[in-house]
Parts: structure tokens; sequence; C-alpha cells
């Protein structure tokens, strides 16, 4: 399941099976929140360890497993948002310090504030309040972010080499429809008649 490698016109591709593979956890990690600890514990040393291929196949294999490596930023988030007990803060924490002194994940000066917000919002959530409409229309924009995230590179490069654009609109409205088409076609009708209803099957 985890045997992926980067494709090079779509390097967001190799992420969809361990992602894939978290939404199935969901359904069991809050019953195991010791485990989930250790758990997290374990990812955040894998985070941090260096990225060397001399000390062996076994360590290698380790610190590439990246399955291990992202999960206790999942962990975490996860919890965080159900509960606020220590050792979820402290995994905050020595995750904050990992994010900080990793150098293999971490691209630009600035990287650090996506972590930090990510955090903010999650903490803020239940205190900041929104009319439906805009509730409805940021949730819109969630939901496209994901079909978004997957498609834009391919489809800018077909778009380039079909039509010759150049204009940033063009690839810009192209990627929001290809990302709403995708949305409604698989989230909203196949994932709900098919993959909604296999996973409840296999969580009970």
């Amino acid at each position: 399941m985890f045997l992926v490698k980067a494709i090079a016109f779509n390097g967001p591709v190799w992420s969809i099976s361990i992602e894939f593979f978290y939404y199935l956890c969901a359904t069991r990690v809050r019953k195991y929140s010791k485990l989930a600890g250790t758990v997290v514990v374990l990812s955040l040393l894998c985070f941090v360890l260096p990225r060397r291929d001399d000390l062996g196949t076994v360590y290698t294999m380790i610190t590439k497993f990246a399955a291990l490596t992202y999960a206790w930023p999942w962990i975490t988030g996860f919890f965080l948002w159900r509960q606020k007990s220590l050792w979820v803060l402290l995994s905050l924490a020595a995750g904050s310090i990992a994010v900080a002194i990793s150098p293999y994940y971490i691209s630009g000066p600035y990287a650090v504030v996506t972590y930090v917000l990510s955090v903010f919002v999650i903490l803020c959530s239940n205190r900041i309040q929104l009319s439906s409409r805009l509730c409805k229309f940021f949730n819109l924009w969630g939901d496209l972010s994901y079909p978004l995230y997957l498609v834009h590179v391919p489809l800018f490069i077909v778009i380039h080499v079909i039509f010759q654009a150049t204009s940033p609109v063009t690839y810009g409205l192209a990627a929001i429809l290809s990302a709403l088409i995708l949305h409604i076609v698989v989230e909203k009708y196949f994932a709900k008649q098919f993959i909604t209803r296999w996973v409840r099957k296999i969580s009970k």
C-alpha cells in the first residue's frame, strides 16, 4: 500500500495511499489513545532522524516509511480537535520543535508559519462564529482544496501543451472548474454511494 513513488509531473499523487490509510485509521484511533501516543513518539523520532542510506537497509526503510513519518501531525491534530489532554499538548510542543529543527521537510524560511496557523485554527475553531452562508462558502473551498491539490499540476501541463495558454487566470479558472467537477462526481456521488458504506461496514 505504501510502495509509492512520486511522479515527476504530479508530485502530490504519492501521498494518496497514506492519506487513505489515515482515513481508515480514523475509525479506530480514538479508541486507542495510549497506542496513538506511542505512535506519535515513534513518528517524531522518525521525522527528525538523519536521512542516510549508508546506515543499512532497515534504517533506510524506517526513515523513508512516510506513513509513520507523517503520523504525528495527523494524530496530534485529530486529538487536538477533540480534547486538550496533557499528552496532546506535549505532542504539539514536541512537534513544533521537530518542525523547527528538521532540515528534511521544511522548505522556505516561512514554512513554520503554516504549522503555527494550522494549530491556531484548530485551537480557536470552537470560538470562531460565522454565519451559515460563510460556513457553507468556506466548507466548499475546503472540499475543493484536495482535488485542486491533486489535479492542478497535470492540468496546467495539458492546458499549456494543447492550448498554449499563458494567462494565470486561465490556469486558475480551469483548475477550480476541474476541482469542482471532481468534487461533485467523486466525493459527492461515488464516495457516498460506495466508499462511505464500505468504511462504515469495516468500522463496526
